[in-house]
């Protein structure tokens, strides 16, 4: 547990500068990652292979951080800290970079902004009706990732790109929403009921007829089964209940704790096969954002809490080294320290789940159940296969 103070010490490991004298710079390319123990005993980031070259000394199942911040990136990221008043240095960022919305005023582009803003007004004029339906059955929903940071973290939702809205529910918040959007002219795609309520998948999409994405998770990833660990605590339960956050400016939509949104992210940098540029910038503003809590030091605490508990802790360390080092992402001091030790190391887990490659769900998920949920997902994986249907059909859905 990290305790407040200025030493930020933890658990008896050592105080925060021997931290920093054990960890090495962080190439500009991607890097081989694994936790050690230097001499006297502290945890420490050894990045392989520091001259760049990374694909002759990489090891079977290792933890790849791909790719790192660009100097686009890094400059964003300055030019925030610093506050969007001052003049932005860094590079110009091309139509398609992921940040060239947000600095299209800084750059003398705003009509890349303007066409962002576009995008955003069209699908807020789509979810407001479905979320007023919403809140007038006193239910909500619980915006994070894109939707989220467009709407408290950036300076307007055009400044943050995103290809669809993501939504936290609980199960009858789903059932809910599934009719309210039905009713709307929406078209549901999802591999089944039992699939879902099981937990074996924890997402389903909706379309809308001008091919907007709506997703609803029961559970922040896909797989929930990949995630070794824990949610944090806030998300366990019904959340039109536990919310502990403000709303945000769309009804029946709210928001998450600080400390939440950040694990949550980092979790999904850590699970995703490449890390996008945007995705830095998030996370800056993010641990930003826990730093200007009233009590930061114990919404860091709470953050360490809930990231030990997914079981990613080692992992997400090594993200936050990359931040710090290349981004000047700040921490409470100890919070590095304490995830650096926590649990056993899942590198060889994440790699094969970020490979990327067909199929590798469906064996990790063998190998992962040892539960009666391993029966329905079997039978449900021979019936695709047998009929050859897509893995997100309506035809396979049928009725909930």
């Amino acid at each position: 547990m990290i305790r407040d103070g200025e030493s930020g010490e933890t658990g008896g490991l050592g105080p925060d500068d021997q931290i920093a004298r054990c960890d090495p710079p962080i190439g500009r390319r991607a890097v081989n990652v694994k936790i050690k123990r230097c001499h006297n005993g502290s945890p420490f980031s050894e990045a392989g292979n520091m001259s760049g070259s990374v694909g002759s000394t990489q090891e079977k199942g290792s933890f790849r951080i791909e790719p790192l911040p660009d100097e686009i990136t890094k400059a964003t990221c300055r030019w925030l800290a610093d506050g969007q008043d001052s003049d932005y240095d860094g590079p110009l960022p091309p139509g398609g970079h992921d940040l060239a919305p947000l600095l299209a005023p800084a750059t003398g582009r705003p009509h890349l902004r303007l066409a962002q803003s576009a995008d955003w007004l069209r699908m807020e004029t789509r979810l407001r009706p479905v979320l007023q339906r919403l809140d007038s059955l006193g239910r909500h929903a619980v915006a994070f990732k894109g939707v989220d940071y467009a709407l408290r973290l950036y300076p307007s939702p055009g400044a943050r790109p995103m290809s669809d809205i993501d939504l936290l529910v609980d199960r009858r918040t789903m059932d809910c929403l599934d009719m309210i959007l039905r009713e709307s002219g929406w078209r549901r795609f999802d591999p089944g009921r039992p699939m879902l309520t099981s937990g074996l998948v924890g997402e389903v999409k909706y379309t809308a007829a001008d091919s907007m994405i709506l997703e609803l998770h029961l559970h922040p990833l896909y797989f929930p089964f990949a995630l070794p660990g824990h949610l944090p605590e806030e998300l366990v339960g019904e959340t039109s209940h536990r919310l502990t956050s403000s709303p945000l400016p769309l009804p029946g939509l709210r928001s998450l704790r600080p400390s939440s949104a950040l694990c949550l992210q980092l979790m999904q940098m850590v699970l995703s096969p490449r890390l996008r540029m945007i995705w830095w910038t998030d996370l800056c503003l993010l641990a930003s954002l826990v730093n200007g809590q009233e009590n930061p030091g114990a919404e860091w605490r709470r953050f360490s809490w809930d990231a030990v508990r997914t079981g990613l802790g080692r992992l997400m360390a090594q993200v936050l080294v990359a931040a710090r080092e290349m981004l000047g992402l700040e921490t409470h001091p100890a919070v590095i320290r304490t995830l650096a030790v926590s649990g056993p190391d899942r590198s060889r887990l994440v790699a094969g789940l970020r490979s990327g490659r067909r199929g590798r769900p469906t064996i990790d998920a063998l190998r992962l159940l040892r539960d009666w949920r391993l029966l329905p997902f079997l039978l449900s994986s021979v019936y695709r296969i047998a009929t050859r249907r897509p893995p997100q059909d309506e035809s396979i859905a049928g009725s909930w």
